[in-house]
């Protein structure tokens, strides 16, 4: 810039200096890009017929310079370094990019209009997820004023998928908002906070390297598909067992008759077994036509169809769920295909309609009714249903692969190297029902799977684990007088010892009675049991992340949501 010039003092030191703002001078833009500048990513520095370019450029400006004054000498000392120069300019260069991104100004070189396709289309069903997100949260009084905020900024995404300054802002209050409502042992927060951080991760890495837009979907979309696919491996494996197979307690039922009516009226046995092997199927069948070209298309379209129907059933409110796993469906759809679905009329349509008056109403009413109707699942899921139904028939269309076409980055490896270590830790997360520890969080949706009290239904894993003693040591509640335990009890349903600690400990007035080992414990609290909290629990912060679900007593395999 003009004043950091001055402040160098160049033009005392070596005379006069031409200052060129490429972003006007198309001449010389095109003319340093063609040497192999890349201008958003460093300045280029002219000096005696040689250029030089990024911290090349900050050090020799920094040799050149008048040292008359403490600035200039500082940035002498520093910058005439060529080490320190490497070191210190991406951090220079990120303070810049953020400059510019809080300006709204564009760089230097578009971002190919295809990728930012699979962006806009991403970024649009992760608007929905917010607007689930709050239903979510408002049927369980949970609803936190940045909940409200991400709901806000989600709509507005809606309407303009194509700005990532409101992305940007979606994921930062969506990972407040997960934070704020921790500890949480759903599947739905943990496969949305590896979501989130493998956003934020890809986004680091694309603004330390001052790249394009472009650049962090291609850094991001891998690891986001690498999630899903996890996702429907143990939706599939963690079902392999006595229980979801078992048509009087299957969850596959349970979910069914939640349905709205009509549907559960198709109760006959030979649909029971049609429900849970095609559960079974569908899934595996989803799973394999995403890691392929041919028909990535179909099982996309497939992938959004039966997490539409799963949000229907009123057995647990799976729409912020369902919506999560729509928006991570959709980064598997090429780039050529993510064009043709934008450049359709009906995409087209839908963008114009909400820049009327008559379209924002429209707009808004569909929120309002979704959010009144927020503690009726199935009402609150019919209301959104025209979307998915809308988005199955733009991806039937045009979705399709075409030749040369696949899909933005690598499939499910990507190519920032760090990066895979979040899919590795979700794979891991997953697996860890069968190592004896956590059993919430590990995708272990609606699948009766059972592991604790030294029993096993899974038909593979058929004994118990024995790695970890937390499955185990089992406590019943019996009795007690605190809302955070009335819910075990009521059910009489019983959790890991561990689990008990947890919320004796979190809930300090809480007394309880329980049953452990076969010996009654009664009026237990945190004050009577803090040898045991003492030797057994972790840190809050990893109790935030380490969570098991309570089950049903011995030889019951009743389903519980997942």
């Amino acid at each position: 810039s003009p004043n950091y010039t001055a402040l160098l003092a160049l033009r005392e030191a070596v005379g006069k200096v031409d200052l060129v703002d490429i972003r006007q001078d198309l001449a010389a833009r095109e003319m340093l890009a063609q040497d192999g500048f890349d201008l958003d990513q460093g300045m280029v520095f002219e000096h005696e017929g040689k250029r030089y370019w990024g911290a090349a450029a900050v050090n020799r400006m920094a040799q050149l310079a008048a040292r008359h004054d403490w600035f200039n000498r500082v940035n002498a000392r520093i910058f005439s370094s060529p080490s320190l120069s490497a070191l210190i300019y991406p951090l220079l260069r990120a303070g810049r990019n953020v400059a510019l991104f809080l300006m709204g100004r564009e760089r230097v070189a578009a971002n190919p209009s295809e990728t930012m396709n699979v962006f806009a289309i991403f970024s649009h069903a992760l608007g929905i997820n917010a607007l689930a997100e709050l239903a979510y949260y408002l049927r369980y009084s949970k609803a936190l004023p940045i909940t409200w905020v991400v709901a806000a900024v989600g709509s507005y995404l809606i309407l303009r998928p194509r700005s990532p300054r409101a992305f940007a802002c979606l994921v930062a209050c969506m990972l407040a908002n997960g934070i704020a409502q921790m500890p949480s042992g759903s599947n739905h927060a943990m496969l949305s906070n590896c979501t989130l951080a493998a956003i934020l991760l890809a986004a680091a890495y694309t603004w330390l390297k001052g790249r394009t837009w472009s650049d962090f979907i291609q850094t991001f979309a891998p690891i986001g598909r690498a999630l899903l696919a996890t996702m429907y491996v143990f939706g599939v494996f963690h079902k392999i067992n006595s229980g979801f197979l078992n048509p009087t307690v299957s969850c596959a039922m349970d979910l069914w008759r939640a349905m709205p009516q009509p549907l559960p009226l198709i109760s006959a046995n030979w649909f029971a077994y049609a429900a849970i092997y095609g559960t079974l199927i569908i899934e595996s069948l989803i799973l394999v036509g995403l890691l392929t070209h041919r028909w990535r298309y179909v099982a996309v379209m497939m992938g959004i169809a039966f997490h539409s129907m799963l949000s229907l059933s009123a057995h647990g409110t799976y729409l912020a769920f369902s919506t999560l796993t729509i928006a991570l469906h959709l980064l598997f759809l090429s780039p050529g295909a993510a064009t043709r679905i934008t450049r359709s009329a009906s995409w087209k349509a839908l963008q114009a309609s909400t820049r009327t008056p008559l379209g924002l109403l429209a707009v808004a009413t569909w929120i309002g009714g979704m959010l009144v109707s927020a503690h009726e699942p199935a009402r609150v899921s019919l209301l959104w249903l025209p979307w998915s139904l809308w988005l199955i028939c733009l991806v039937g269309k045009h979705g399709r692969e075409r030749t040369g076409e696949t899909t933005v980055g690598p499939s499910i490896y990507s190519k920032v190297v760090a990066l895979n270590i979040l899919s590795v830790a979700f794979f891991v997360s997953c697996s860890m029902p069968y190592m004896g520890l956590k059993t919430a969080q590990s995708m272990n949706m609606f699948a009766n799977l059972t592991h604790e009290d030294g029993r096993s239904n899974h038909l593979i894993f058929t004994s118990a684990p024995t790695m970890f003693g937390y499955l185990n040591d089992v406590a019943t509640p019996k009795a007690t007088d605190s809302p955070a335990l009335a819910y075990y009890v009521e059910r009489e349903m019983s959790m890991p010892y561990y689990s008990l600690l947890d919320i004796l400990e979190r809930n300090p007035d809480a007394s309880v009675s329980f049953t452990r080992k076969g010996v009654l414990y009664e009026h237990q609290n945190a004050k009577s049991l803090a040898a045991d909290i003492e030797l057994e629990l972790h840190p809050r912060w990893m109790r935030s992340l380490f969570h098991f679900r309570a089950f049903a007593k011995a030889g019951d395999e009743a389903c519980e949501p997942g």
